[in-house]
C-alpha cells in the first residue's frame, strides 16, 4: 500500500532515529575492534623490533656472497612486510605516529594521479573535479596519499569491466544535515574529498562491515585497505561517509577539518645517524628488544647500561659512578611507566636526556598520561639507523644546551 505525503512526513523522524542508532552502534563496534587491533599491533611490534634489529646486525657481519646472508635478508624482508601490516592495524586503531603539515589536497591529488592511474586497470578512467581555491588541511601527506590510493584501488576493483572513478574536492560547511548523518561529526568547515565509482555497489551487510580489518570480498589481499582509510581519517580528526547501492555504484566522502592556526604545530626533523662515546641507560622489559638496542648502540661506541624495570633502572643509575647522558626507556613497564622512571632517575641526575620508545603513537601515550607533551618518542619497530639518529640528535642538543623536559 503506498504511503501518502502525510504518512511519509510522520515516518521520516522514525527512520532518521533508526539510522542514527545504527550509525552509533556501528561506530562503537569499530572503536572496540580498533582497541583490540592496536593492542595486538603494539605487542607484535616488540617482537618485530628484535627480528628486524638482529637481522640487520647479521647482514652487517655476513659476506655478500654467503648463503646465510641471503637467508638473513629473507628474514628481514619478511619482518619489514609484517611491520607494514602492524602499521595498518595501528592506523585503523588510530595509534600510529603521524607527521602532520599543511597540505594542499588539490596539489596532492594532481601529484598522485600518475600513481593512481597505474594502480587500476587500463579500462578504468580517472576523472578529477577540483574546487579552486581550496583551504589547506593539517595532516600527514603520506598517509593522505595512502587513503586516496586505497579508495581508488577499491573503486577500480568494483569495476572489473572498466568504468569511471571520479575524485572531487570541495569546501563543506557542516551543519545539522551533515552531523545527523555522520556519526560524531561536529559542525564546522571541512574539506571534502569524494571518490565515486560506477561499479557494482554494496548491499547492507557489506556496507556495515567494509571498514573492519581483514574483511574483504576479493580473492586476494588482506582486507586492510579501507580499515586503514578509516583509521587515518579519524586520527586526523576527520570523518568518512559511505553511500552505496547494488548496481548503482559507491561514493566515499572524506571530511577533513580546514586548517586553522590553532591546529598547526612544529613537525619533527630527522638527523643523520652517527655514533658516540656517551653513556646510555636502557630500560625495557622485553629481553629481545633490550638486547638488540644495546648491541646496536655498543657497536657504535656508546657505553650501555641495561635494566628490565623501573626498580633496576633506579638502582643502575645510583650504582654507576660516572655520567649517564641519556635514558632510553619503554613507555609501558611492569608496575610503572617510563615517565615515572624518568622522574626517579632525574631526581639524582637532573641533566640527563630522555628518549621514550613505544609501539603506540605519541597521541595514545599522551592521552593515557604515560608521558608529558613535547617529549621525544621512538616508534617501534625501529631500525639501527633510526635509533642512532634519534639518540645522536638528543645528545647533540644536550651538548649545545642542557635539556630540561617535564
Amino acid at each position: 500500500m503506498p504511503i501518502n505525503k502525510t504518512g511519509a512526513a510522520a515516518l521520516r523522524p522514525v527512520l532518521d532515529e533508526q539510522f542514527a542508532s545504527e550509525q552509533q552502534a556501528h561506530s562503537h563496534m569499530l572503536e572496540a575492534m580498533g582497541r583490540l587491533a592496536g593492542s595486538v599491533a603494539h605487542d607484535f611490534n616488540n617482537v618485530l623490533t628484535a627480528i628486524i634489529g638482529f637481522s640487520e646486525l647479521l647482514l652487517l657481519e655476513l659476506p655478500s656472497d654467503s648463503e646465510s646472508r641471503r637467508d638473513a635478508l629473507q628474514i628481514k624482508t619478511a619482518a619489514d612486510r609484517a611491520s607494514l601490516l602492524t602499521k595498518q592495524l595501528l592506523a585503523f586503531s588510530r595509534r600510529q605516529i603521524m607527521c602532520p603539515i599543511l597540505v594542499d589536497l588539490n596539489a596532492l591529488i594532481v601529484d598522485a594521479e600518475p600513481l593512481l592511474r597505474r594502480a587500476v586497470d587500463s579500462r578504468v578512467h580517472i576523472r578529477t573535479v577540483l574546487e579552486v581555491p581550496l583551504p589547506d588541511v593539517y595532516a600527514d601527506p603520506s598517509q593522505l596519499e595512502q587513503v586516496l590510493l586505497n579508495l581508488v584501488v577499491n573503486a577500480g576493483d568494483a569495476m572489473p569491466d572498466g568504468g569511471v572513478v571520479t575524485i572531487e574536492t570541495g569546501v563543506v560547511t557542516a551543519g545539522e544535515s551533515y552531523t545527523a548523518r555522520v556519526e560524531g561529526m561536529p559542525p564546522g568547515q571541512y574539506i571534502c574529498v569524494s571518490v565515486s565509482d560506477t561499479g557494482q555497489g554494496m548491499d547492507c551487510e557489506m556496507r556495515n562491515r567494509i571498514f573492519e580489518p581483514y574483511f574483504t570480498t576479493k580473492a586476494s589481499g588482506v582486507g586492510l585497505g579501507l580499515s586503514t582509510v578509516y583509521g587515518v581519517v579519524r586520527q586526523s580528526d576527520g570523518h568518512v561517509w559511505l553511500n552505496s547501492e547494488r548496481g548503482v555504484g559507491t561514493t566515499f566522502k572524506v571530511f577533513l577539518p580546514a586548517a586553522t592556526r590553532s591546529t598547526i604545530t612544529a613537525s619533527p626533523c630527522v638527523a643523520l645517524p652517527d655514533g658516540g662515546t656517551e653513556t646510555i641507560l636502557i630500560v625495557e622489559d622485553e629481553t629481545a628488544v633490550r638486547d638488540v638496542a644495546r648491541t646496536m648502540l655498543q657497536r657504535r661506541g656508546y657505553t650501555v647500561l641495561v635494566a628490565a624495570d623501573g626498580e633496576q633502572a633506579v638502582r643502575a643509575s645510583a650504582q654507576f659512578a660516572d655520567r649517564i647522558d641519556l635514558l632510553l626507556t619503554d613507555v609501558v613497564l611492569p608496575h610503572t611507566n617510563g615517565r615515572v622512571v624518568a622522574e626517579q632517575v632525574r631526581a639524582a641526575r637532573p641533566d640527563i636526556s630522555v628518549l621514550y620508545m613505544s609501539g603506540y603513537s605519541a597521541d595514545t601515550v599522551l592521552s593515557q598520561g604515560f608521558v608529558a607533551e613535547g617529549v621525544q618518542l621512538l616508534e617501534k619497530p625501529f631500525t639501527e639507523s633510526t635509533l642512532l639518529s634519534r639518540v645522536r640528535k638528543l645528545l647533540d642538543a644536550r651538548a649545545a644546551a642542557p635539556i630540561h623536559e617535564s
